[in-house]
């Protein structure tokens, strides 16, 4: 366990200050997975028969010369990723629409919750670490809200950034199971 005088990191309650930080952090990890999920649709079955079907629909259905439909390779690898691209733009809106009514889907229904994770830091690291892209090794120190509130005196002046969130639904299906959302 890391010392108290590192970073902290607290586990709280969500806040609608925190609203911004939630949103970005949701949109970021909605759109993350674009290029993997790019690659591994070009390399998988899907690329080729996206790529048979417009050479075929250029050379047969519209006419076109056989060398100008082997534009339609480039043709479906552009189409592959347009259409992951907006897939996922598609759920970072829908994601972002459920952050936006946070209070009334998980504070107001007792059985819902709502966490974010705040790192607390004292001190930034030094622009010469950035540069020679230095990684260091850094221990947290977690600790509750109420914790963090006994200790403002400590980490009163500290930069707060939402690094992470966490919330709980209940399931429909009834009994005490629930469902772990944007972890």
């Amino acid at each position: 366990m890391a010392s108290p005088g590192g970073p902290v990191c607290v586990v709280r309650r969500y806040r609608t200050e925190d609203k911004a930080q939630v949103q970005d952090i949701i949109s970021k990890a909605a759109m993350e997975t674009v290029y993997d999920i790019f690659w591994a649709a070009t390399f998988s079955e899907v690329f080729p028969q996206v790529a048979l079907l417009m050479i075929a629909f250029a050379y047969i259905g519209l006419g076109v010369y056989f060398y100008f439909c082997l534009l339609g390779i480039p043709a479906a690898v552009a189409i592959i990723y347009a259409t992951v691209w907006l897939a996922h733009k598609v759920k970072a809106l829908e994601l972002g629409q459920e952050v936006s009514n946070i209070r009334q889907l998980f504070l107001q229904d007792p059985d819902r919750c709502f966490w974010v994770a705040e790192v607390l830091e004292g001190s930034e690291p030094s622009k010469l670490d950035a540069l020679m892209n230095k990684m260091k090794k850094v221990e947290y120190y977690f600790m509750s809200e109420a914790e963090s509130g006994v200790r403002e005196a400590e980490v009163g002046g500290a930069r707060r950034q939402v690094v992470g969130l966490l919330s709980l639904t209940k399931s429909l299906r009834g009994g005490v199971k629930g469902w772990l959302r944007h972890l």
